[in-house]
């Protein structure tokens, strides 16, 4: 596009058709064409997928229930921007960005129109008053999009219900339509069209079609004047230089000397004066550096199978030939083909370039084993919360409402705990744990608490704690156990499991009528002192099972002879799973075995770019993964399901072998004795011998007297 002028800002319009498959070549149109800000419609991206780019932020809009239509809005790295509220559209998906410029910010609005109106369901007038949504009442603005609007005012040969709507909205002189003289759309029979346009209240410079990338709507840009503001670019601390020396005499000369602390305030002040000692020797002592993204530039060979299916598709965009229509799918078959090539050849070079046991390659690992997704648009009160912003403040309001009555309600039990505290006051501070926890240190973990939402990108606003403690805190087990330690003994003939929220019931007899008695009588108990503790029961994930020492049908339960938990019907099950595990009637372990399988075979895929034959991910690493990610999945509750059958061992013993093949590279008839021996892993009945041992030490060394009862 030649030399760039110095106060002019880039935009582009795209309706990308599944963007994708279609990142690497997004990546050089961006670049090749030095595009600030760009629009992307029909997205197809799944919400609970990640996808980003090397020198653009992304700000999109998904479908929650479908991956069809979805809008993005692409800005460049560098320049400060905002994501604007939702601008509660019916028909037409629209997110925008609010751009910080000299001359003063720019709004603008990727839009999508996903069908035609009708005046017969109502559409027609929610298009229309999208449109306002979108322009009335705005002042520096521009929506670009694909609004699926024809109409010969901005060269279609027809026009359409969509057309007439905009046509009649551009009429009320509220904005202003730019598009290029060559059409953005060519249909599968090659007619051409233009869809892809612009509306805004500022001047924006004549759209230029460039036929490039792969989709049937071609990309439009256009340029306006202005200065976009400069953001910070993005820093990291560069942790592998570092003066430890420095640093370690900074820490050391401004922690004050204190070494009695006997309160929990004098503990808490030592705390925050060590921290912020760190933290000014770390700006101190570890310089910042600019985060560098890797951008993958296109081969030669690639540019010019794009430049060749550009030139074949402007040919069959003038002569309706249908062989060159057959020429552009093959040459856009080749294209995906080349650009796959090149990412898995990117990736071949990342892994190569890895150390055993790194940062890096566990991280890697950690990313394949389990993506992560980002969160999606939240509805609240009817309003779609797009930003991260408004994300995190709408989850911390959800959790400061859930422990709130409501204003002017005061609960009994509250009140109660509130009157116990009260008069532990006057009582000694006396450790409930000898040598363990005292009441201040209670105190002091339950009181005056705040919290704050985090999400990639924004921070709520510090909010009070008004129950419970922080998820992962240390006096969050002791305190459970201590709301808990009152469960009252179940009646005759039951007896309780109890960890963290499961719980399980178990009881005997020698008929169908005998222990179902027992057992609804300690449902009974144990719900009942459940809602005395104000302890939500989930009827819907209760479930019973009958384990038989015999097959007498006798023994089965009749259709009428079930469990009730808060006059919900509890069914009797085939199957169950409990910390885990799937139980089934007969004890056999063959789901759970089965479960096994699939699991590591889910495991094995997901990894499978590391460990595949061709990978260049190092020896040790294949077998790192291996040991630290998938033999965890079959080596948990091991000693329980290891009495199973040996043709369900012998399962997970073939799938141990066929995984150990593709990491050594190894042929399909090596033995599975040399297969163990090279790799260094243990066999199933091995590693099952070993848990067998492991927990008998443990529990015969173990202080509990249940664990000790084990062995």
């Amino acid at each position: 596009m030649g030399s760039r002028e110095p106060l002019t800002l880039y935009l582009s319009n795209w309706n990308a058709r599944s963007v994708g498959p279609k990142k690497f070549e997004l990546e050089n149109f961006l670049a090749r064409n030095r595009i600030d800000v760009g629009v992307i419609t029909e997205t197809r991206l799944n919400p609970s997928k990640n996808f980003s780019l090397s020198e653009h932020h992304m700000i999109r809009l998904d479908r929650p229930n479908s991956s069809g239509g979805g809008v993005a809005v692409l800005v460049k790295q560098g320049i400060r921007y905002n994501i604007l509220p939702h601008p509660k559209t019916s028909i037409i998906e629209a997110i925008g960005v609010n751009i910080h410029a000299e001359q003063g910010d720019v709004k603008l609005f990727a839009v999508y129109a996903p069908r035609q109106c009708v005046d017969s369901n109502g559409t027609s007038d929610l298009f229309a008053e999208d449109l306002r949504k979108l322009t009335d009442g705005q002042t520096r603005y521009v929506v670009a999009g694909d609004l699926n609007a024809r109409h010969p005012q901005w060269r279609n040969h027809i026009r359409n219900k969509n057309g007439a709507l905009l046509a009649d909205h551009l009429s009320s002189g509220t904005c202003d339509i730019y598009f290029p003289d060559d059409p953005t759309f060519l249909s599968p029979a090659g007619t051409p069209s233009t869809l892809d346009v612009f509306l805004s209240d500022l001047p924006l410079s004549k759209p230029t079609t460039i036929q490039d990338l792969s989709s049937d709507h071609y990309p439009v840009v256009c340029k306006l004047e202005c200065t976009p503001t400069p953001a910070r670019p993005a820093m990291r601390r560069d942790y592998h230089r570092v003066n430890w020396v420095s640093l370690s005499r900074i820490v050391d000369s401004r922690i004050p000397d204190q070494p009695d602390l006997p309160t929990i305030e004098a503990i808490d002040n030592q705390l925050e004066a060590f921290e912020n000692a760190v933290q000014q020797a770390e700006e101190a002592c570890i310089r910042e550096v600019p985060v560098r993204r890797q951008f993958t530039a296109i081969d030669d060979f690639t540019r010019q199978l794009i430049q060749q299916r550009n030139i074949v598709r402007r040919q069959f965009q003038r002569s309706g030939c249908l062989l060159k229509k057959e020429e552009v799918s093959l040459l856009n078959a080749e294209i995906r083909n080349r650009m796959l090539q090149i990412r898995n050849k990117q990736f071949a070079n990342n892994i190569s370039q890895m150390t055993d046991h790194s940062k890096p390659f566990w991280k890697v690992a950690k990313l394949l084993k389990k993506r992560p997704s980002p969160v999606p648009p939240l509805k609240v009160n009817g309003d779609l919360l797009v930003s991260p912003q408004e994300k995190v403040n709408a989850i911390a309001g959800k959790l400061v409402e859930a422990h709130h009555l409501g204003a002017g309600m005061v609960s009994p039990h509250e009140a109660a705990v509130q009157q116990s505290m009260r008069e532990l006051d006057d009582q000694t501070n006396a450790a409930p744990f000898p040598g363990r926890v005292t009441e201040d240190e209670v105190r002091a973990a339950v009181n005056e608490r705040k919290f704050r939402v985090h999400l990639p990108g924004a921070i709520s606003e510090v909010q009070e704690v008004a129950a419970g403690v922080a998820q992962g805190s240390l006096i969050g087990p002791i305190l459970y156990v201590l709301f808990t330690s009152d469960v009252p003994p179940l009646p005759a003939g039951c007896s309780l499991a109890l960890y963290a929220d499961d719980s399980a019931i178990v009881a005997n007899g020698r008929t169908p009528t005998h222990y179902r008695s027992r057992l609804q009588q300690g449902v009974t108990a144990y719900v009942s002192y459940l809602a005395s503790w104000k302890i939500k029961v989930n009827e819907a994930k209760t479930q019973a099972i009958l384990f038989r020492h015999r097959l007498s049908p006798k023994l089965l339960p009749p259709p009428d002879c079930y469990l009730r938990v808060n006059g919900c019907i509890v069914p009797w099950m085939e199957e169950v799973i409990y910390l885990g595990l799937i139980f089934d009637t007969k004890l056999l372990y063959r789901a759970h075995t089965d479960s096994l399988k699939r699991r590591c075979s889910g495991l094995v895929k997901a990894l499978y770019p590391l460990i595949a034959r061709g990978s260049r991910l190092s020896l040790k690493n294949k077998l790192a993964i291996v040991k630290s990610v998938v033999a965890p999945v079959v080596n948990y509750a091991m000693p329980v399901w290891g009495k199973c059958a040996e043709t369900h061992k012998r399962k997970l013993q073939v799938v141990q072998n066929r995984l150990l093949k593709i990491v050594l590279n190894a042929p399909f008839d090596t033995r599975t004795s040399e297969l163990h021996r090279v790799s260094g892993c243990k066999t199933i009945q091995q590693r099952l011998e070993d848990s067998l041992d492991n927990l008998h030490l443990s529990a015969t060394a173990s202080e509990h007297p249940l664990i000790r009862a084990l062995v």
